[in-house]
């Protein structure tokens, strides 16, 4: 034995006792080579599409497999680990052309409300007459609920989209809505609401949201829910009997009716 390791050149040798560490060496270059070095909004924008897709496509092939629909929903991936660091790059160059793009996603899936005010603040500031803000202004009386109409008369006023306008009115006026039976002076805030309502159901009645409703749509139906409240009248109802015979719901005040609201489709 000690005869045919003299005969092997001593480079050998060392390439032998060596090997096993080049290996190592070799995968960890590997691994690091497949993970994706992310540096740019666009960077963690397409790795979050990415990893999101992959998961839908577990999700899909798991359909009918209780434990394993169990097991994904405990590792679904965490939106968080992306939207921090887009925020990070918007908040230090919110002008980029990646920036706004970057804002709305990072104030969709981050859940700190310290980040979705400053977040929030960003957006007005940089991004203040784009149509994306539509989205968002919801959560401005929630977020700022003592200036939230000086800051909604303000977007609606400088704000060149129509769908932004009426967004921002609709949002004011279920604001105003909402706080009124605080409000030190009612009269004044009841004409506020006139004055929205015209607005809403006129010049921007054809505006509507990001689901197709229209704000004036969206409009009755609040008036139309303050009209079912508990001890007050029915709304009138007219129609057609099984014979054809018009009729009208208040021919029968003073007796007990059952309505049945029914249909088919």
């Amino acid at each position: 034995m000690k005869r045919i390791l003299s005969s092997v050149p001593a480079f050998m040798l060392a390439m032998l006792f060596l090997a096993p560490a080049v290996f190592a060496q070799d995968e960890d270059a590997a691994d690091q080579a497949e993970e994706p070095q992310l540096e740019t909004i666009e960077d963690y924008m397409d790795a979050w599409e990415q990893v999101r897709v992959e998961f839908m496509e577990e999700v899909r092939a798991a359909r009918g497999d209780r434990d394993k629909m169990m097991e994904l929903r405990e590792s679904q991936p965490d939106p968080s680990e992306y939207a921090g660091p887009i925020w990070e790059l918007a908040k230090a160059d919110p002008t980029a052309e990646s920036a706004r793009e970057g804002l709305f996603f990072a104030l969709s899936m981050l859940r700190s409300p310290e980040d979705r005010e400053e977040i929030i603040e960003v957006i007005l500031e940089h991004h203040g007459e784009c149509e994306e803000l539509a989205d968002i202004l919801p959560v401005i009386p929630r977020m700022y609920p003592d200036s939230a109409e000086e800051m909604l008369m303000k977007i609606k006023s400088s704000n060149p989209n129509a769908s932004v306008q009426a967004a921002a009115i609709y949002t004011l006026y279920t604001h105003l809505d909402e706080t009124r039976k605080d409000a030190e002076d009612v009269e004044a805030v009841d004409a506020t609401l006139e004055e929205l309502k015209t607005a809403l159901m006129g010049d921007y009645s054809e505006e509507a949201d990001s689901r197709g409703v229209a704000y004036s749509a969206r409009m009755e139906a609040i008036e139309f829910q303050k009209m079912l409240e508990v001890g007050m009248p029915v709304p009138d109802i007219e129609g057609e009997d099984i014979e054809g015979v018009a009729f009208k719901l208040s021919d029968y005040k003073g007796k007990v009716i059952l309505l049945d609201f029914w249909g088919h489709w």
